[in-house]
């Protein structure tokens, strides 16, 4: 790692969890603890973290990619990717009347998730994984980092099965979707084809970290999707922040 990319790092690490905290972290991954809590800042209420995983740098991501602050009352969330629930939480202690369904595929992850929305009864988590239509899912990259898994059609039974983001809303008695985070791996190149106007019509704010690096031609697809509606954008940290005139 680059010096100005340890600096910057410690800044972020500084900026979201202070003094205290960091060294709190660092006795922790010394001592390789199996997990950690912590009260990042803009949380509510303690994250649980695995140590010796990618879970710290997905927390640091949190803040700088998904800061929100819409003009229009919040009612509606949905996650999509949510890893170990961090955005969900953090969305959550920001938005306390919004509903919010979070989607996560990998079995490890999803039991972390559990834990780290407990605390907030307004979070709904879903373990399953977001596609454009109802199929059996599997990983195909196992063994790579916690929040790096991508999904693929699978031809056999699996344990995880796919869920259309028409039927999430439908099955949550969601009409619209105020905020919806996407960060899934890739998988968003199934999303934005000819059906998506479903949903995409019912969308304020899309939040999504887009995986061109996987699969070529993932931002290509968002912005023919776009192209039928006035939007601007905000740049998060990992994300682009899509306002659009729904």
């Amino acid at each position: 790692m680059k010096r100005a990319e340890k600096i910057q790092l410690l800044a972020d690490e500084w900026k979201n969890l202070g003094l205290c905290q960091i060294l709190k972290w660092t006795i922790a991954y010394r001592m390789k603890w199996k997990n950690i809590h912590l009260r990042p800042k803009g949380f509510r209420e303690d994250v649980c973290l695995r140590v010796g995983t990618s879970d710290f740098a997905t927390l640091m991501e949190v803040r700088e990619s998904y800061d929100v602050s819409p003009k229009f009352p919040v009612n509606n969330i949905i996650d999509l990717g949510g890893n170990i629930g961090l955005t969900s939480a953090y969305l959550a202690s920001k938005f306390p009347k919004a509903k919010i369904v979070t989607v996560e595929p990998e079995a490890s992850n999803f039991e972390m998730l559990k834990v780290n929305v407990a605390p907030y009864p307004n979070i709904i988590p879903v373990n399953k994984g977001v596609f454009h239509k109802e199929c059996y899912l599997k990983i195909i990259n196992e063994g790579t980092a916690n929040n790096c898994f991508r999904l693929e059609e699978s031809e056999e039974p699996t344990p995880i099965r796919a869920i259309s983001i028409p039927s999430l809303m439908q099955q949550y008695g969601m009409e619209t979707i105020d905020i919806l985070k996407m960060d899934i791996e890739g998988g968003e190149r199934y999303l934005f084809n000819e059906q998506a106007h479903e949903w995409l019509s019912k969308v304020k704010i899309l939040m999504i970290e887009l995986h061109d690096r996987y699969y070529s031609g993932c931002s290509k697809l968002l912005f023919l999707c776009l192209k039928k509606y006035s939007y601007n954008i905000d740049l998060g940290d990992c994300t682009l922040i899509i306002h659009i005139d729904n």
